[in-house]
């Protein structure tokens, strides 16, 4: 039987006072680093997925030698709703919401406790029934899968090795943000969608106003602006706090590359990646996952970072 080495933490909040603990276990592992293939971390059911994923971008040291892979949330298909709706002040509906906005992939777990007729309304985004797991878990993260299981089990490559936030994944970004589209109505590009209307119904009507948000630009911008525009809005303004994760792939003025954008919280990332495809639009998307997004200001921000003309080859951007 092969050797289990436990690092034990105190037992307090994961997120803000066991940070160094997690931090120091972490160092302490990486220096075992021919031992392991993948470091798991396991938070409790109701802890903010957000601090410890920042953890391995602030981290100096740890990011020399760790990278933050992906953030997996599981689901209770049986009970999730009942957290959803529960807006009594220790009910769950923040950190439950909170969990599935933050996920790169949804393990919808539980699934033989569920019966079959549930399961089809589980999966049935749109349908009418006030019973729509996968519309609820939808209207909070539009971009993760979601893979049905039974005691968690599921194949571990579907979990590990996701690169959800390296920018060589350019392509495979880009499929995500185009999968989704208005973001209030789940119109796709190119959908005919004026962005002013809503659902609601008894599967929206105690939602945590967590939803996933869509904005586009089909002009050339200006890095500088757009770094300027995330930054004040997510260090300066209250939208900081509400805002989860954000991807996106950019257009930038004289660059062949498209440019990759990730986000959690209050951090984010501008990478260079791979080149435009000579053939097909170049058109700027950016999606956010986040409480009480308002499109409107969102998709002026964005327009507000076209660039005023395109760079000369050569020139400084």
């Amino acid at each position: 039987m092969s050797r289990i080495e436990l690092g034990l933490l105190c037992a307090r909040c994961i997120c803000c006072s066991v940070r160094d603990d997690l931090v120091n276990t972490l160092e302490a592992i990486m220096r075992k680093r021919h031992k392991f293939d993948y470091v798991v971390v396991e938070s409790t059911g109701m802890a903010n997925p957000g601090p410890i994923a920042s953890i391995f971008w602030l981290d100096e040291e740890l990011g020399s030698n760790l990278c933050l892979d992906a953030i997996v949330t599981l689901v209770d298909a049986k009970h999730i709703l009942q957290h959803l709706d529960d807006t009594s002040e220790n009910g769950g509906a923040k950190e439950a919401a909170q969990q599935i906005a933050f996920a790169d992939r949804i393990l919808l777990n539980k699934i033989d406790l569920v019966s079959e007729e549930v399961l089809a309304r589980v999966e049935q985004v749109g349908s009418a029934s006030s019973v729509c797991v996968a519309q609820r878990i939808r209207q909070i993260n539009a971009l993760a899968p979601i893979f049905r299981t039974t005691k968690s089990d599921i194949d571990l490559g579907n979990i590990l090795n996701v690169r959800a936030f390296d920018e060589s994944r350019a392509k495979e970004v880009e499929q995500e943000v185009n999968q989704h589209g208005c973001g209030e109505c789940g119109a796709k590009d190119g959908d005919a969608c004026d962005h002013t209307h809503s659902h609601e119904n008894a599967s929206t009507q105690h939602d945590s106003g967590i939803k996933t948000v869509s904005v586009t630009e089909s002009r050339p911008l200006d890095l500088r602006q757009v770094n300027l525009w995330l930054g004040n809005m997510l260090w300066e303004e209250k939208a900081g706090e509400d805002i989860f994760r954000l991807k996106g792939i950019l257009s930038v003025a004289g660059d062949d590359c498209m440019t990759v954008l990730q986000g959690v919280h209050t951090l984010f990332e501008l990478n260079p990646s791979n080149k435009w495809d000579p053939a097909a639009e170049r058109r700027s998307k950016l999606v956010f996952i986040g409480r009480n997004l308002d499109r409107a200001a969102l998709q002026q921000g964005l327009s507000s970072c076209v660039a005023d003309k395109e760079p000369e080859a050569g020139e400084q951007k």
